[in-house]
């Protein structure tokens, strides 16, 4: 059985103390260096803590994206669950039971799975951690990202290709980078709409390509 996924994450932990920054080694004087930690430090902070996001032990789940099969696509959410652990392990309690499965996505054979298995193993969920097989050439997944691509850095972006196929694409404004700036904004109905649209893009996608 096909279930085809994506997920969203934000930065978790303590911000990053600018104070913490190293400045440019082109630069000695000590007023341009307090000219720098004033002006240019806390951007480079707040850059740095963002990009925790993409890194699974330093971001967390905001909301996981699935469909299984031709069903309607679903979303479960950490906004309105107590953690990231009951979130996910709803999403184990999707997938256990459901034999044979291959997950498909766009780049989860580099992000979403590596990202819920780790988590996986965190929480002590060792059903989640067990529905991946994650060997590269007989692993239980199809990356969609790959398969498109004409050689191993021919990496397109998902809605770059949603478009040139006539798909939808990308809904609204939101992009991955603004997602946190928008759960900061309590926008998360916007969120798990823009997911869940991921989530249709690529069964679409699938679709074109192999049915």
């Amino acid at each position: 059985m096909n279930i085809f996924l994506d997920i969203e994450t934000i930065p978790f932990g303590d911000l990053v103390d600018p104070m913490t920054m190293t400045p440019p080694g082109n630069i000695s004087k000590p007023e341009t260096i307090a000219a720098w930690y004033k002006d240019k430090a806390i951007d480079i902070a707040a850059e740095k803590y963002r990009a925790r996001a993409l890194d699974s032990m330093q971001g967390n789940i905001l909301c996981i994206g699935y469909a299984i099969g031709d069903e309607p696509s679903e979303i479960i959410t950490t906004e309105y669950l107590d953690s990231e652990r009951d979130a996910l392990s709803v999403f184990r309690d999707v997938v256990n039971g459901i034999e044979p499965i291959t997950f498909i996505g766009w780049n989860i054979v580099a992000f979403d799975i590596p990202f819920i298995w780790r988590k996986a193993i965190k929480y002590g969920l060792i059903g989640l951690r067990n529905a991946f097989n994650r060997d590269r050439y007989k692993g239980n997944h199809l990356d969609l990202m790959l398969a498109w691509g004409a050689d191993w850095k021919d990496f397109r972006k998902l809605d770059d290709v949603a478009q040139f196929l006539g798909l939808p694409g990308k809904l609204g404004g939101l992009t991955g980078a603004t997602i946190y700036d928008a759960y900061l904004e309590g926008r998360m109905d916007e969120i798990t709409a823009y997911c869940k649209n991921d989530v249709e893009t690529v069964r679409a996608i699938y679709r074109k390509i192999f049915e």
